[in-house]
């Protein structure tokens, strides 16, 4: 809270010869398909005693609006630019919100309450200075005016998923000694559960690695395996099918994605803000389910997707090819859109990384050192492209760790102090 304080306090300097007025929300009711929030209320309850006590606001000055309706918000936006609205002296209109958000929404009263409604109230110059302050995650989508440019929330949990890695390569070596190891796998299970409730696309990783042991046929620690992951998942897939009344395993969000990834107008890389063309026709989806939430029109997403897949095969499996190679070279729209200097720094970082971890994975192979967590890490990543399309979050999560350890496997064998050769010796 303290940048918040010192923001008040510049907003304090010329108190006396402005007029000023505020409105502050706060929502802890749950956004669709999101948990309620338990601190929203307090956060602006917060901000409003700073406003009086910090920068000199009145209490009459200060809308306090806990779990409103979007009604209710704008009538306070233009009940107060109403009032700012004539006065030759200077004024300043304020609006915050704490509570739950995504890139096209605020979520007050667990409603949707479009961002384009607030950016219109904040650029009325009845005030003459407006200040916005959205504390909520992928609360960003306003800011695009000055340049940034709102993408999917995605979270990184590699030490979770990392930790997940090695524990699975300890079960590779016990399986390569034709060891059980019915708990240690039971262990990987659960570890791998944990991982994909808190990062989805880590259920790819748990997948590969249970074909991988099926594979190998060791039946007794895929069946541990199986039961791991099972006694983590399966409480929150039986929630999912309360919630929402239909099969949702873990995250209810990958319709969307599923549906871009896969579009008749797909190029294999680039989510609805570096294709414009679907995201056009994503206006046709919503405009002919009007009204309906994100979650519901989640079936309708993977419905069409499939249904284009089903219709021209050929188109999609070229499709494949085109993913891969953006997942590698990242060079597609959604890299372009940022700045020059972004597209280099990406390029150049990738380039000098890759071809080290190939060498590594050269190396480490002659060497019968290959580490099958880190390679099914890897994979995992190239098949949640496939199925979905190249983002930057896979890479983050799965390729960039294990092109790291291939690389630093390759100079670490390349750097070790090499044994002199031993001559036997011959008795006298």
């Amino acid at each position: 809270m303290r940048w918040l304080c010192l923001a008040l306090c510049l907003l304090a300097t010329d108190a006396a010869a402005a007029r000023r007025m505020a409105v502050v929300v706060g929502a802890n009711a749950a956004a669709p398909g999101r948990t309620q929030l338990r601190y929203a209320h307090v956060d602006a309850e917060s901000v409003a005693q700073a406003l009086v006590e910090v920068a000199d606001f009145t209490a009459e000055e200060i809308d306090l609006l806990l779990d409103p309706t979007p009604e209710e918000v704008m009538a306070a936006l233009d009940r107060r630019l109403a009032m700012l609205s004539g006065l030759r002296e200077e004024t300043m209109l304020l609006f915050y919100y704490s509570g739950h958000a995504d890139h096209a929404s605020l979520y007050p009263g667990g409603t949707p309450l479009p961002l384009a409604a607030i950016k219109e109230r904040l650029s009325d110059e009845k005030a003459s200075v407006r200040v916005g302050i959205v504390d909520a995650c992928s609360g960003g989508g306003w800011t695009g005016s000055k340049g940034l440019h709102a993408t999917e929330q995605f979270e990184i949990d590699l030490p979770l998923a990392l930790a997940n890695v090695l524990l699975v390569d300890r079960l590779a070596l016990a399986l390569d000694r034709g060891v059980t190891a019915a708990r240690l796998a039971l262990g990987c299970g659960a570890l791998a559960g944990l991982g994909a409730l808190t990062r989805p696309g880590h259920v790819f990783f748990a997948g590969l690695f249970l074909l991988y042991v099926l594979v190998r046929r060791r039946g007794t620690a895929a069946a541990a395996l199986m039961v791991g992951l099972v006694l983590l998942i399966a409480p929150w897939t039986a929630r999912n099918y309360a919630v929402y009344g239909r099969p949702v395993l873990i995250a209810s969000e990958g319709g969307i994605t599923f549906w871009t990834g896969n579009h008749p107008l797909a190029i294999g890389e680039g989510d609805l803000a570096a294709n414009p063309a679907i995201k056009r026709d994503n206006l046709r989806v919503r405009a002919a389910h009007p009204g309906w939430t994100p979650e519901e029109l989640e079936p309708v997403y993977y419905r069409e997707a499939l249904a284009s897949i089903a219709a021209a095969p050929l188109r999609w499996l070229t499709l494949l090819p085109r993913k891969v190679f953006y997942l590698f070279v990242p060079v597609g729209p959604s890299y372009t859109l940022h700045s020059s200097r972004y597209l280099v720094a990406s390029v150049a970082s990738w380039g000098l990384l890759l071809p080290m971890a190939i060498a590594g994975l050269v190396v480490l192979g002659q060497g019968g050192r290959l580490p099958r967590g880190v390679l099914l890490l890897a994979a995992s990543a190239v098949a949640a492209s496939l199925v979905f399309f190249p983002q930057e979050r896979f890479r983050l999560s799965g390729l960039d760790p294990a092109a790291l350890v291939l690389a630093a496997g390759a100079l670490a064998l390349a750097t070790a102090p090499r044994r002199p050769p031993t001559t036997p010796q011959t008795a006298a």
